[in-house]
């Protein structure tokens, strides 16, 4: 992992080189790909805090699931120091791009920005499989997947009000995810509909 991220540290610094037209501040790249990569740990940290303490809330309604608290304590636990961290380096933030609006045009804010949103895409598109699947064709109940889903997609709406955009290529990689997603949805709902008019149109012996 730490190799990971030195050669992506190293991408975007070659990348702000080509870019830049005069000279280029390599210690504010670094401290903003550290920043913003703090941020993004944080934000995961979070979502899956605040995911596992909604499933164990899930399975409460469930016959077949029993939540122990001890559990619920631990995710609970996550969700309030990681949040509040969050809030924290949140608060910060804003001051910054109250007195610096330009931030929201930098490569670390755009990278960050695609981060957050191709994750929320790919676990909306994911958990919503999942929900379709168990409704029309029987799937096992997966109570992560369904919290993740409204984790996500709150995580997802909020950053869309955030300043600044997201380059062509993470539209292009989510509209991907989420074909994909809609193409197994559809295969679930068709196989149903087909085995429905089968099951009407076929006598019972």
């Amino acid at each position: 992992v730490s190799l990971i991220l030195l050669v992506v540290l190293i991408v975007v610094v070659v990348l702000y080189r080509r870019r830049g037209v005069g000279r280029v501040d390599v210690g504010t790249v670094v401290r903003r790909f550290l920043e913003y990569g703090f941020l993004y740990g944080l934000v995961m940290a979070s979502a899956i805090g605040a995911t596992g303490v909604l499933s164990r809330l899930l399975d409460l309604t469930s016959e077949d699931n029993v939540a122990e608290p001890e559990e619920l304590a631990l995710w609970l636990s996550l969700l309030i120091v990681a949040g509040g961290a969050l809030i924290g380096l949140g608060l910060w933030l804003r001051r910054r791009f109250r007195s610096d609006p330009t931030e929201a045009d930098t490569t670390g804010w755009s990278l960050y920005r695609s981060a957050v949103d191709l994750t929320a895409v790919g676990f909306v598109v994911a958990g919503s499989t999942q929900a379709i699947g168990w409704l029309l064709d029987g799937w096992n109940v997966d109570t992560w997947m369904l919290a993740a889903v409204v984790v996500w997609a709150a995580i997802g709406v909020i950053h869309r009000g955030l300043p600044g955009g997201l380059p062509a290529v993470t539209h292009l990689v989510g509209a991907t995810v989420a074909l994909l997603g809609v193409s197994i949805s559809g295969a679930v709902i068709l196989e149903h509909l087909v085995s429905w008019a089968y099951d009407g149109a076929t006598p019972d012996p």
